[in-house]
């Protein structure tokens, strides 16, 4: 199980992945900009299991999104749920290759929002290789 926690207030971003009993297993920030006082908060309130995580999901903390992401974060899954399939797939694969787990995530979980505002606004969609070129979910 895995989950992206943004901190948009910092620009930072940490995934966090649990094993099947819902320990934590592994982690990654992103830099950002963490001050000594996020530092604190995260080292007092560590989610070192699933429970920890469900505790900050209902308590809503302001200035903090918490998603489960997919456990699958290859390419080929990222270009099906993307399904644009005009461009060059072996650049757009090589960006994939050279993101993080953490912007891989932030890139597949932005999909419906990208595709509803889309939808919204009538803009063609971009091709999947311009799509991670431009880190669109950053913007």
């Amino acid at each position: 199980m895995k989950y992206l926690i943004d901190f948009p207030s910092q620009k930072a971003s940490a995934l966090f992945e649990y094993n099947s009993e819902g320990l934590l297993i592994k982690y990654e920030l992103t830099p950002g900009v963490f001050e000594s006082e996020h530092y604190c908060f995260l080292a007092s309130k560590f989610p070192f299991n699933t429970k920890n995580i469900e505790s900050w999901q209902q308590s809503k903390m302001r200035n903090v999104i918490i998603r489960q992401i997919a456990e699958d974060l290859s390419f080929e899954r990222f270009y099906e749920l993307y399904d644009q399939k005009f461009g060059k797939k072996q650049r757009a694969k090589a960006i994939w290759d050279s993101l993080s787990d953490i912007e891989k995530a932030k890139a597949i979980a932005f999909i419906p929002k990208y595709n509803q505002h889309l939808a919204q606004t009538g803009f063609a969609k971009k091709n999947a290789e311009t799509y991670l070129n431009q880190q669109i979910w950053n913007n």
